[in-house]
C-alpha cells in the first residue's frame, strides 16, 4: 500500500470518528434536552430547569405518582434542586393547603398561583395556544400584546414555547408580589393592572369579565391556598 492510499484511509477513518463522536454527542445533548429536570430519584427529588420549570412540577409530581402507583400522603415535602438558580427548597405536595403562605418558599407560592392563573385562564389541552373569542388576548395566561412586551424576543405568546410562557407568568408574579406588596394584589394585576392598588374596586363589575375579587378567590381555591394578603 502507498503513502497516498494510508494517507487516504487514515482521512476516512478521522471523519468517521468524527461523525460517530458528533451523533453521540448530539444524541446525548438531544436527550438531556428531553429529559432534564424531569427526573426525580427517590420519589422526592426533583431537579428542575427552563424546560421543567416552577409551572410544571405539579404535572411532573404527578405524573411519578401515577407511575409509582403511591398514594400522596398530605404531609409530603419534594426536595426540589433548582438549576436555573442552583438553589434547593422544599415543595410541599398540593393536596396540602397552605394557610401561612409566609412559612414557605415563595417558589412554592408562585408555583401553585401560576397553575392556578392558568387553570382560570384556559387550562386543558391545547392551553399554550389558545386564542381569545373577544380580544387579542393570546397563550395559557391570556396575555394580551400589550402586556406580553415581546418577552424573550417573542413577538406572539402563542408563538412562544411553554416555557417561556411559564416563564414569563413567573416573572410577573415575582415582580408583582414586590411592587405590590401581596399575593391576592399580584394576582389581581394579572386580570387588571390598573385596580390591582385598589382593593375597594375589587367588587365593582368588569365587562365580559369576573370581579377583581371573584378572580382573586377563584385562583386562590385553584391553588389550594387560603386567601391572605
Amino acid at each position: 500500500m502507498n503513502n497516498e492510499n494510508k494517507t487516504r484511509m487514515r482521512t476516512t477513518w478521522l471523519m468517521v470518528c468524527v461523525t460517530i463522536l458528533t451523533l453521540f454527542i448530539t444524541g446525548n445533548n438531544a436527550a438531556n434536552a428531553l429529559t432534564a429536570g424531569n427526573v426525580v430519584y427517590n420519589s422526592n427529588i426533583l431537579y428542575i430547569n427552563k424546560y421543567s420549570n416552577l409551572v410544571n412540577i405539579k404535572d411532573t409530581i404527578y405524573i411519578k405518582y401515577i407511575n409509582n402507583k403511591v398514594k400522596i400522603k398530605k404531609k409530603t415535602l419534594y426536595l426540589i434542586n433548582d438549576r436555573t438558580t442552583r438553589s434547593n427548597f422544599l415543595m410541599p405536595a398540593y393536596s396540602l393547603k397552605l394557610n401561612s403562605i409566609s412559612r414557605v418558599d415563595k417558589r412554592v407560592i408562585i408555583s401553585r398561583l401560576a397553575n392556578a392563573i392558568k387553570s382560570q385562564e384556559t387550562g386543558g389541552i391545547g392551553a399554550y395556544t389558545r386564542h381569545s373569542y373577544s380580544s387579542s388576548a393570546c397563550g395559557a395566561y391570556q396575555y394580551m400584546p400589550s402586556t406580553w412586551g415581546n418577552f424573550m424576543g417573542y413577538k406572539n405568546p402563542c408563538k412562544a414555547p411553554a416555557w417561556v410562557q411559564d416563564a414569563k407568568i413567573v416573572s410577573e408574579l415575582q415582580w408583582s408580589y414586590k411592587h405590590y406588596g401581596t399575593w391576592a394584589q399580584a394576582v389581581a394585576a394579572h386580570l387588571s393592572p390598573s385596580r390591582a392598588w385598589n382593593v375597594k374596586s375589587w367588587s365593582r363589575p368588569m365587562p365580559g369579565n369576573p370581579t377583581v375579587l371573584e378572580y382573586v378567590q377563584s385562583v386562590f381555591k385553584r391553588a389550594n391556598i387560603a386567601l391572605a394578603c
